[in-house]
């Protein structure tokens, strides 16, 4: 958060503890100068999953579905399936904080996005334009977004090569997934 003169709102000594002063200070990107922002209406919701801050930025990661064989969400073209767990960039995704969405690593001008603008199930990637049907964040063990619809692996099917697109939330196998950064 800046203020009119670019200066940053800063905890003051880049210490997590008690009774820190907080301050303008010059920007630098230090956590001490991240802030999260949290609405009065959304604070009980936001308390109850305090402990589920949803995926780290821009840090590296695979998604493994928490089905049995425990396969990769896996880019393949522009679309989206499961397959065995590998050393390929295709099983690579980032979290990008500012747009709210998942982005390949090896390619941040596409985010994975539900097609058709939001009107159909299939996920695919398309170009960032920060909108809600690319919008989406670990809560709990699901992939979900700012609508509901989360991460499901098509009919259940734990096989290669099975689809993954999005539908209403019911807890299932095929709609859990297990972050594993890399």
């Amino acid at each position: 958060m800046a203020n009119e003169k670019g200066k940053m709102l800063d905890v003051s000594g880049a210490k997590d503890a008690e009774n820190r002063n907080v301050g303008a200070y010059k920007k630098h990107n230090g956590k001490n100068q991240q802030w999260h922002i949290v609405y009065e209406d959304d604070y009980e919701e936001w308390k109850k999953n305090a402990d589920n801050k949803g995926l780290i930025p821009n840090k590296p990661f695979r998604l493994l579905s928490k089905m049995r064989a425990r396969r990769a969400l896996t880019r393949t073209g522009s679309k989206l399936i499961i397959r065995n767990k590998d050393n390929s960039n295709d099983q690579i995704f980032v979290f990008n904080e500012s747009t709210k969405s998942i982005q390949p690593k090896q390619d941040r001008s596409v985010s994975i996005d539900i097609e058709d603008f939001g009107k159909d199930r299939t996920l695919a990637f398309r170009k960032n334009e920060n909108i809600w049907s690319q919008h989406f964040n670990l809560k709990k063990e699901q992939m979900v977004n700012e609508r509901g619809l989360v991460f499901d692996v098509a009919g259940g099917k734990d096989v290669n090569g099975q689809k993954v697109l999005v539908w209403k939330t019911h807890g299932s196998m095929n709609q859990k997934w297990i972050v594993e950064y890399v």
